[in-house]
């Protein structure tokens, strides 16, 4: 799939180089966890929908550790977060960038874990150090290939690649639906066909910030 988004200049050279590891490590077939560090959870770190997510965080881990009164053992950011993932960490689009809707799509699971948090009981003051970790499923269903890929979007957009703003106007078989829609089914086969495993992709960032429970 990446070599169609390539030609296309969809991603660039250095997006390429990180699709090309992803494709390399579903080669393998080992569904083991696949921990990236500095490729795709750089790049959605640096993206709003990264970067509110990361505040969000922040904010509920303030919000709890008010209600529990500065006990810590009384805080579970995880299960708030797995309740309510559609709305800290939605489904990417093509807004988010063309290599996050490709390979990442959308994610599975958010975990929140206390490493180092110091709290000042008299005071009320705490220094949190958190680390975030977000799961996603790199594997295909049926509807990952069946579906619309491409919706209807405004190509004045200031967001729009140039690149996909031109495919957009050229007919049906030379937008991203074709050029993505034959890779996937591809990508279909090798794991429901060929029982290539997919695997787990963790995107781990470490938050720290400071606040005052009282």
């Amino acid at each position: 799939m990446y070599r169609s988004l390539a030609n296309a200049n969809l991603i660039s050279a250095g997006e390429t180089q990180i699709a090309q590891r992803y494709v390399a490590r579903f080669r393998q077939n080992n569904s083991a966890d696949y921990f990236d560090t500095q490729d795709l959870s750089t790049i959605l770190l640096d993206k709003p929908v990264g970067e509110r997510l990361i505040k969000q965080v922040a904010l509920e881990f303030d919000k709890a550790i008010i209600q529990a009164k500065g006990d810590l053992t009384k805080v579970n950011i995880s299960e708030v977060l797995k309740d309510n993932r559609g709305i800290f960490l939605p489904g990417l689009e093509l807004s988010d960038g063309v290599i996050l809707k490709a390979f990442i799509g959308g994610t599975q699971q958010i975990e929140v874990v206390s490493t180092n948090t110091i709290i000042e009981q008299g005071s009320g003051i705490y220094r949190a150090e958190l680390i975030v970790r977000i799961f996603d499923d790199f594997g295909v269903s049926e509807d990952d290939y069946s579906k619309q890929l491409l919706r209807s979007y405004d190509v004045t957009a200031s967001w729009l690649p140039a690149a996909l703003r031109n495919l957009i106007n050229t007919p049906k078989q030379n937008t991203v639906d074709a050029l993505m829609r034959g890779p996937l089914f591809a990508f279909w086969g090798l794991q429901h066909q060929r029982n290539v495993k997919p695997f787990r992709a963790v995107y781990s960032y470490k938050l720290n910030f400071n606040g005052n429970y009282k």
